[in-house]
């Protein structure tokens, strides 16, 4: 098991980024804010290009490499889910899942409030600095919560020009849908398990998960189940028949054509592509 983490780097100078030259699996959730500078990063195959004023999100189980760099500053935030508690990390899991399928890895933050964030960022640097307090936990725990709704509030700012409360319930159904997701989407692949669990109508729940991000509940299955399966391929030795069995899939044959009608490739096919 997991020991709880928590960890806040100051990036000044080249040699200091913590982040791997090789491609590597996260063992943690990162979140990196680049105050000056230029790095590229390439997170489950796409490059992202970090500059200043930008937020780069890694997330746990990602994999992850990063490229030259052009003296990039800022701050490193890297954590274990557990380290929170039960609602912070709902709202970590829904926040991170719902960009990892936008593919919105970076966000980039309006000059005006590049002061605010960065003093989010050096607030928890100075709390974790001042040693092993009775409250510090807790205090890191809600400065971090108020960071994720400051970023939260970035991703989703065009729906809450909405300015009505159902976006703000729908958010928290969607929030608690994705959580479930990542928990349970290697053996739970049909949408009725969800609905169970939330005790929502097929209708209200679509409904909710389109106006989020625009998918269905079995879309956003099939690409969780999709995604883990490209970092499998890629980053492991694994058969294609021990891949499909870990995904839920007791038939190989049968993930291998739902993979190659969803990545136009056959699982063999896409391994192959990625070692050239």
């Amino acid at each position: 098991m997991m020991k709880k983490y928590f960890k806040v780097i100051r990036l000044e100078f080249v040699d200091q980024s913590v982040s791997p030259v090789n491609p590597n699996r996260a063992l943690y959730h990162s979140i990196i804010f680049a105050t000056k500078g230029a790095s590229v990063f390439t997170i489950d195959l796409k490059e992202y290009e970090l500059k200043g004023n930008q937020i780069l999100i890694v997330p746990q189980g990602a994999i992850w490499q990063k490229g030259e760099t052009d003296q990039l500053h800022g701050y490193e935030i890297r954590f274990s889910n557990d380290f929170f508690s039960h609602v912070q990390a709902l709202l970590l899991n829904g926040l991170f899942l719902k960009l990892v399928l936008e593919r919105q890895l970076s966000i980039s933050v309006v000059e005006a409030e590049k002061k605010t964030l960065a003093l989010y960022f050096q607030l928890l640097y100075d709390e974790q600095s001042n040693g092993h307090c009775q409250n510090q936990t807790f205090l890191l725990q809600n400065l971090m919560l108020s960071l994720l709704n400051k970023i939260e509030g970035y991703t989703f700012a065009s729906a809450e020009n909405q300015h009505d409360n159902p976006f703000i319930d729908n958010r928290i159904f969607f929030q608690k849908l994705i959580s479930l997701i990542e928990d349970h989407f290697r053996k739970q692949h049909s949408s009725k398990f969800y609905l169970d669990q939330l005790q929502i109508n097929s209708k209200k729940l679509n409904g909710i998960a389109k106006s989020m991000i625009g998918k269905t509940v079995s879309q956003l299955i099939l690409e969780r189940i999709m995604l883990e399966a490209k970092r499998e391929l890629c980053f492991s030795e694994n058969s294609i028949k021990t891949i499909a069995i870990a995904l839920g899939y007791e038939n190989q044959y049968y993930f291998s054509r739902i993979f190659k009608k969803k990545i136009l490739h056959t699982p063999e096919e896409f391994r192959k592509l990625f070692a050239e």
